[in-house]
């Protein structure tokens, strides 16, 4: 990190000195300022103390002990001396407070484009921009890799605490523009107002508990609520459990058949459904728990044990000829899978540890996922489809989708999501562009399947528009790969009879 984007003269970054309240002020005497990496920011590049590197040397270490090294904000141990003073001040004055927490995304994103100088400059522009956008007697800390939080003292109301969080949020997401590149950060604010009787820890952890559920909602800024904090110890409960499920044997894969609706009925693939047979809680289905799975990272664990398992067990089946040679595997993944620099080889391992040829492994992707980082899923995608595998873009028809990504990605498949199948037989102008859409993919040579078709009007009206494949209960529901055997051989059977 260069000295001219991270470091002042000592006279303009002056030891911190003690206000009438009792804080600690920052640079120069102004008692806000921003936090650190958990417990010390010491894991970036950062000016060496007080005054910079040119600065003087004394007292470093009781700087570094209370202020961030790459922004030069308050860290964790500040911020929470500076918390209790102000829910002292609280109660002897009978005001409220607010803590609002700030988890920035894409930061880790920029380090590995542009280098992690330029995810230095974006962080300590954060804080920067945060400083601005508050009150001078306002505290700005930052307190995790990509984490800040400001402290805000005297307010009225609720209502000017998230006036305050949404013109942080606002400042943040603004365009940042760095070596002549502009780059993207998204902020998920949570918001915790203090009452007199309220404790520094209580606060932080309600603030990171709304900023969480604001970050899995896609939401920029939540307000706390109490009912929260239950389902915040819920979620870790869950988390706790689901780290040792696979070493528990607690997961398990149902498989839901594709088939041809155009003349005959067959089986053209298979999809892999994920289940967790939870202690005490009986099958979980995957809305219950991949999303607290993606924001833990656990998701990686748990993907690479089901497309694993999904590859060995389609390959058994092609050895005992159970399944037609050209049954192909579906398997749903997350763009954190994508994301990991060793997700490639875990695909090719998985492979030719089964047996499984790649032609015979579809890997599916919502255009919502790709979407968080389209550059890097199409490169990983563009790997993928090298190793012979086909591509499929799951859920298209939602409120995500855009023609555009069935040229922007190399899928195969375009999988049509089950909300615009339900309407197909109820609305007439939902069946023409159920049409239009057919049209579209054909012509950029791609299949298509119906996904969740549940009656028999649905599949009528499916085949009269010209589509070619369809899965749903209609057909068979998720089952256990016994019953589904099972079921592909009574299917063969009646079809031999007839």
């Amino acid at each position: 990190m260069s000295a001219d984007k991270t470091s002042t003269s000592g006279h303009d970054l002056g030891w911190p000195e003690s206000d009438p309240e009792g804080r600690t002020a920052g640079w120069g005497g102004d008692p806000g300022a921003a936090g650190e990496r958990e417990g010390q920011a010491g894991t970036r590049r950062a000016p060496a103390g007080p005054g910079g590197p040119e600065g003087p040397r004394q007292g470093i270490a009781s700087w570094s002990a209370l202020y961030d090294r790459l922004t030069g904000l308050p860290n964790r141990a500040l911020l929470y001396d500076r918390l209790n003073q102000a829910l002292a001040r609280a109660r002897r004055n009978n005001t409220s407070l607010a803590l609002i927490s700030i988890d920035l995304e894409s930061v880790g994103e920029v380090d590995l484009r542009h280098g992690e100088e330029a995810g230095d400059e974006l962080l300590i522009e954060c804080g920067q921009r945060l400083r601005c956008t508050v009150r001078p007697s306002d505290t700005v800390a930052r307190v995790g890799d990509e984490e800040f939080v400001v402290l805000c003292e005297e307010l009225h109301s609720e209502r000017e605490a998230i006036e305050v969080a949404e013109r942080a949020g606002g400042a943040l997401e603004a365009p940042h523009t760095m070596a002549g590149s502009e780059l993207a950060v998204r902020a998920n604010v949570g918001i915790v107002c203090g009452e007199a009787g309220s404790s520094a820890q209580e606060l932080l952890r309600d603030a990171n508990v709304a900023m969480k559920r604001a970050r899995r909602r896609g939401q920029g800024v939540e307000l706390f609520q109490a009912a929260m904090h239950a389902a915040a110890i819920g979620a870790l409960e869950t988390e706790h459990d689901l780290r040792g499920a696979i070493e528990r044997d607690e997961l398990e894969l149902y498989y839901q058949p594709v088939l041809a609706i155009r003349g005959p009925e067959r089986p053209l693939g298979v999809e892999a459904l994920l289940r967790w047979r939870r202690m005490r809680r009986g099958v979980l289905l995957p809305g219950e728990f991949v999303s607290l799975a993606e924001e833990t990272g656990l998701i990686v664990p748990v993907g690479r044990w089901a497309l694993e398992t999904a590859c060995a067990t389609l390959a058994g089946w092609r050895r005992e000829g159970a399944v037609p040679e050209t049954l192909t595997m579906s398997v749903n993944l997350s763009m954190h899978q994508l994301a990991t620099a060793s997700f490639i080889d875990t695909v090719s391992l998985a492979l030719e540890t089964s047996g499984l040829p790649p032609r015979c492994l579809c890997l599916e992707v919502t255009e919502s996922s790709v979407a968080q980082d389209p550059r890097g899923a199409a490169s990983a995608l563009h790997e993928l489809k090298a190793m012979g595998v086909l591509l499929a873009l799951d859920d298209f028809g939602t409120g995500y989708s855009s023609l555009s990504a069935l040229t922007s990605y190399p899928v195969d498949i375009v999988k049509i999501d089950r909300s615009f199948v339900a309407r197909v037989a109820e609305e007439g102008s939902a069946a023409r562009m159920f049409e239009a859409v057919l049209g579209v993919v054909r012509a950029a040579d791609l299949r298509a399947v119906a996904e969740g078709v549940e009656n028999e009007q649905q599949l009528t009206l499916l085949r009269s528009v010209g589509c070619d494949a369809a899965q749903g209960f209609l057909f068979a529901p998720p089952a256990p790969a016994e019953q589904f055997v099972a079921r592909l051989e009574a299917a063969a059977h009646i079809a031999a009879e007839g």
